[in-house]
């Protein structure tokens, strides 16, 4: 009873400081909700709905470092759904989900800040429920994230560099099949991207491509994959 006691009374001083919009008190909630999920899982499910309210203005803040806490908060409030039964799960990640699509053509702030939070959290999305997308949303997904490969901000394109594989290996194999060309062809250019951590980025998306899609679909792009390393 104790401990329950005073989880909950962390809870409200986590919603108290993610509601100051200080970065300090934010990211300190943010890293509260990556605890109480590790250690009182039920007591934050029962109030996911205000937590999650909570986090979108995070996730689509101005300061870098505050959207990566806000979005290991997300995470760690879907690792919790994941665990939860079939249509719970479905139904949470359809309301991340349309959040998130909506945060990658400007959000509610109708900034690329909220856009790089939103393909964060579809990062997320996709590694605490992968099957909890059908192919329409991930179809939706997939072009939403690819109209903004030309972004110039580092951050949003080591971001769908990251993300852009784990859609593939959540789809369907025939729509992956079909996002192949471009996929392969994006992540072989960023081979060549002059920043060091970018390109380490690409070659494991690349990698994580190939697994998903098998070696002989694969096969005829691993030349260029070959020679960009070369050339790298």
């Amino acid at each position: 009873m104790a401990i329950a006691a005073s989880s909950r009374s962390s809870l409200q001083q986590i919603l108290g400081n993610l509601s100051t919009l200080e970065p300090a008190a934010v990211q300190h909630a943010c890293a509260g909700i990556v605890s109480l999920a590790d250690d009182a899982p039920t007591i934050l499910y029962q109030s996911l709905p205000r937590v999650v309210e909570h986090l979108w203005p995070a996730v689509s803040d101005g300061r870098l470092e505050t959207r990566e806490a806000a979005a290991r908060a997300m995470r760690a409030c879907l690792g919790i759904v994941g665990q939860r039964d079939g249509q719970l799960r479905l139904r949470w990640a359809a309301v991340i989900f349309e959040e998130a699509l909506a945060g990658l053509h400007g959000g509610r702030e109708g900034s690329e800040h909220a856009a790089h939070g939103s393909l964060c959290v579809l990062i997320a999305l996709l590694a605490a429920t992968r099957d909890a997308l059908d192919e329409t949303r991930l179809e939706q997904a997939f072009e939403a994230t690819w109209a903004l490969r030309e972004s110039r901000p580092r951050h949003i394109r080591m971001a769908i560099v990251n993300l852009l594989p784990r859609l593939a290996s959540a789809a369907p194999h025939a729509l992956a099949l079909r996002w192949l060309p471009r996929l392969a062809s994006y992540l072989i250019a960023s081979l060549h991207n002059a920043h060091e951590a970018q390109r380490g980025a690409a070659l494991v998306a690349l990698g994580r491509t190939a697994l998903a899609l098998g070696g002989a679909a694969f096969s005829e792009h691993l030349s260029q994959v070959l020679k960009a390393c070369h050339e790298a």
